[in-house]
């Protein structure tokens, strides 16, 4: 599902681009992560859906909200957009499918596709293994013969003991 928002592109609110800028000059002469990805995003206007997933992860996984990696980033600001954009957008993916599934109609999610069973017999040739219920009789003739011999062991400890 989220395979179909790949390539989008998302126009960045303007007050979130002076967000950036400020913070570009303000953190462009340290040696802060994200300056890049911010000058980018800042130049561009836009980010593509991968951007966004990629950024919100760095937020995600970064935490400290009062550092400047995270403020050049457009801070909270920012992640708050990332977080509404991406939730919007694989919700509209997701809700028309969810609609005709609602309705009865099948298979929604899953992706339409044939099978073709003449592959299936070049990768698994009929002769080359038994079939289970062939298994499972040739088991059971094995157990068979072994009760037997364990009777007529049994038969000649008792004449013996006798």
């Amino acid at each position: 599902m989220n395979k179909e928002l790949y390539g989008q592109h998302y126009e960045i609110p303007k007050h979130i681009l002076d967000i950036l800028r400020k913070s570009i000059s303000k953190y462009s002469n340290q040696s802060v992560e994200n300056v890049k990805r911010a000058q980018e995003l800042s130049d561009t206007g836009y980010a593509t859906y991968q951007q966004l997933k990629r950024i919100k992860n760095w937020f995600e996984s970064s935490g400290d909200s009062t550092s400047p990696e995270f403020q050049i980033l457009g801070g909270s600001a920012l992640k708050g957009w990332i977080d509404h954009t991406l939730e919007s957008s694989r919700e509209s993916k997701r809700l028309p499918k969810q609609i005709k599934s609602d309705a009865a109609i099948a298979n929604q999610f899953i992706k339409t596709h044939t099978k073709n069973d003449d592959l299936r017999t070049d990768f698994r040739p009929k002769h080359s293994h038994k079939k289970r219920s062939q298994r499972i009789a040739g088991i059971s003739e094995e157990i068979e013969r072994i009760n037997e011999w364990f009777n007529k062991l049994i038969l000649w400890v008792h004449k013996t003991i006798n």
